[in-house]
């Protein structure tokens, strides 16, 4: 059977008007811009538990001043000093600048000497004229102290990194962001997940 010239420029034309126009069924892909916040969060919450002693780490905190998940430290379930002690207290950025330093918080100065999201040039004598506000990852590094039942003490050296977010354009990624632990689902030590985060204004 012979089939004309005009066949082949219909088939051709056919194919040329399906590249270039939505002849596919998929959709598009759309790339977001990165934002300072896409490094933030982890998987699982960080816990540690020495006999009835409990720390919890958040790896969120949002310091707007509303009182609402702004400052970062550990977390007990201890009431009464003595119990559980934190030293060597530090903040660092990705490329271990220090941010943030406090010899040590105790039950009673924890919230005192919590780090706010306010970086100072000269952390071990700061100077309130060099702060400046910090946003994005950051890492931390303390140890424990926890004094046993036996009288003993047990010290455990902790790691991690948590993330500063501000309320501002790119902190709507995190509203359904899996792996953050927010200050707020830590309350008295006891991690949890269920407890609402409390930050739907701020991740609009």
């Amino acid at each position: 059977m012979k089939i004309s010239n005009n066949y082949f420029l219909v088939i051709l034309s056919l194919i040329m008007a399906c590249t270039f126009t939505a002849c596919s069924q998929s959709e598009p892909i759309i790339e977001q811009e990165p934002t300072i916040y896409d490094g933030c969060c982890g998987t699982e919450p960080k816990i540690i538990q020495v006999e009835d002693l409990i720390v919890y780490i958040p790896n969120v905190i949002t310091p707007n001043g509303d009182g609402i998940n702004d400052l970062f430290y550990p977390q007990t379930n201890v009431t009464t000093n003595g119990f559980i002690t934190v030293g060597n207290f530090l903040i660092t950025d990705d490329t271990s600048k220090w941010l943030y330093f406090r010899n040590s918080l105790s039950v009673e100065t924890a919230k005192d000497k919590a780090f706010r999201g306010i970086a100072n040039e000269k952390p071990l004598s700061p100077d309130p004229s060099r702060n400046y506000d910090y946003t994005g990852k950051f890492k931390y590094s303390f140890y424990i102290a926890f004094k046993l039942q036996d009288g003993s003490e047990k010290l455990v050296d902790v790691e991690g990194e948590a993330c500063v977010v501000r309320c501002d354009e790119d902190a709507h990624i995190l509203k359904n962001k899996q792996g953050c632990q927010f200050p707020v689902q830590g309350l008295n030590g006891i991690f949890d997940p269920l407890l609402p985060h409390q930050e739907d204004e701020c991740f609009k």
